[in-house]
């Protein structure tokens, strides 16, 4: 903790150099991460140094790199609960987006294959949950199984125009027919809807997939049932 006291000195050091600066913020964020591995907290001295850092350089503890690296292992003590409640969306967006990007780079077997494996993650948290047994841990991997599966979905799509009886409707492409024919959306759909009864939808981790859930639920208004897919 010494080490690590001194090196928070130098971030903290109005008139430390730049590049000196960023050697001495990823150098901090490793001794504070081997403190928290070692189950160590944090002696009254390197807090006094942290939070200093928290209050003269948040602009940079909220940008990326070393940054970004050294705030998500700043430990509770430095951080007031409005600020940890904030903190919270900003990583809960980072994992809705590579989700979604996860999902898109997939292929269509691949997709298939994935919903099969949130379909086989999803009865095991069911099963788990009936026993009682590692609470704590089949939670987060609710919350995992919630994200991947809102993060699979699409809007509603409008029917052909052999099925809506309509003139003019924009014929799906491809990738939409097959995703529908293995009826992964509506498999998704299940699992979002199962998710949605056992999640804290008050936690601030959830509200970037909640959002991303209502904007595509808003896509509905003003459409019959009978027109969408």
């Amino acid at each position: 903790q010494r080490y690590a006291t001194h090196v928070a000195a130098w971030v903290a050091a109005p008139k430390c150099g730049a590049a000196v600066k960023l050697l001495a913020v990823d150098l901090l964020r490793c001794y504070l991460e081997q403190l928290k591995v070692q189950g160590i907290h944090c002696c009254p001295c390197l807090l006094t140094g942290l939070k200093l850092i928290w209050q003269t350089q948040k602009d940079d503890l909220y940008g990326s790199g070393p940054w970004a690296a050294l705030r998500d292992v700043m430990p509770a003590e430095v951080l007031s609960n409005l600020e940890i409640s904030l903190m919270r969306p900003e990583k809960s967006v980072r994992l809705l987006q590579k989700a979604i990007q996860l999902w898109r780079n997939k292929s269509s077997g691949e997709r298939c294959s994935f919903v099969e494996g949130l379909e086989a993650e999803l009865q095991l948290q069911d099963e788990v949950e009936d026993s009682g047994d590692q609470r704590e841990v089949e939670t987060n991997r609710l919350e995992s199984i919630f994200r991947r599966a809102v993060a699979a979905l699409t809007p509603p799509r409008l029917k052909r125009e052999a099925e809506c009886h309509q003139g003019q409707q924009e014929p799906l492409d491809p990738d939409s027919e097959q995703t529908l024919d293995r009826n992964l959306q509506f498999r998704l759909r299940r699992i979002v809807i199962f998710c949605l009864t056992r999640v804290d939808q008050q936690d601030g981790k959830f509200s970037a997939v909640l959002d991303y859930l209502r904007n595509l639920v808003s896509k509905l208004n003003g459409r019959s049932q009978t027109e969408l897919l």
